[in-house]
């Protein structure tokens, strides 16, 4: 006979994790902290003067010939020497665009010296006031024949062009652009520059030794051949064995052109960039 309270209790266990389930998403959730501070739209920083600064970094490869080879480029480069004229110019064309916002004070002076007869211009004058003439004296003061006179004037101006428009501003800016473009492209090629010279020293370097061991080798091979030949006559070795050394041989003098073109056209890249 079942018991009536068995289906009631089923039931509840049951329902319990319905209910864990709704009191867990009936929980407050957690508060949230208030933002300190808002954050900008955008952010800037002024660029501080002297940032950019070339690192000699081909030095830690301790070569003394690499490391002239580098200063040669760098101090005799024709494209690293018209970039510093560009960026010279850009330069001067920057404080000239600049200049254009400030007042500008100029001044200039002359110097006259006249040497006229008593009795012209001022000495006429001074006649026709009956004063004197040339050789007469008044109070022991005698009329020279001539009179020397020796003017100086000295004049300034000021001028300062109001830039309603902007137009001095813009071309301010406008030149302050161009010039930090010359700039920026010096440095990039000066780098590329840099960059080929010295993967092109050691292309040279490592095709010098390429070339050197390709020459001690047919040298070696050419004594194994004869070996192989005086073998082969007395019956020591087959023929096969001989035709593997000479081929060997072939192959070792056939790349050695091939070395020397690569190492000739490497020199000649170097000596452009020089």
């Amino acid at each position: 006979m079942a018991r009536p309270g068995v289906p009631r209790v089923t039931k509840l266990l049951r329902a319990a994790p319905l209910l864990l389930l709704s009191a867990c998403s009936l929980a407050p959730g957690p508060s949230l902290p208030e933002p300190v501070a808002e954050m900008p739209e955008d952010f800037s920083a002024d660029l501080q003067p002297g940032m950019y600064e070339p690192l000699q970094w081909w030095t830690t490869f301790r070569d003394p010939v690499l490391d002239a080879v580098v200063d040669s480029v760098l101090a005799s480069n024709f494209d690293l020497a018209a970039g510093v004229a560009r960026v010279r110019q850009a330069r001067a064309r920057a404080r000239i665009a600049r200049a254009d916002l400030f007042p500008s004070v100029g001044a200039s002076g002359t110097v006259a010296d006249t040497d006229t007869p008593t009795n012209a211009g001022i000495g006429a004058q001074i006649q026709a006031l009956g004063l004197g003439g040339p050789g007469d004296s008044i109070a022991g003061f005698v009329f020279p024949d001539r009179i020397d006179l020796t003017t100086y004037s000295v004049s300034a101006d000021f001028a300062w062009e109001l830039d309603f428009w902007g137009r001095a501003r813009n071309d301010a800016r406008a030149a302050g652009s161009e010039y930090l473009a010359s700039e920026s492209d010096f440095h990039a090629a000066r780098i590329g520059i840099l960059a080929e010279t010295i993967t092109t020293y050691f292309d040279i370097v490592s095709l010098r030794r390429q070339t050197g061991l390709a020459r001690e080798t047919v040298e070696v091979l050419l004594e194994r051949e004869s070996l192989a030949s005086t073998s082969y006559d007395r019956g020591l070795i087959d023929s096969w064995t001989l035709s593997q050394v000479r081929q060997d041989l072939r192959n070792t003098q056939a790349g050695l052109p091939q070395l020397e073109t690569q190492l000739t056209s490497a020199e000649a890249r170097l000596a452009v960039l020089l």
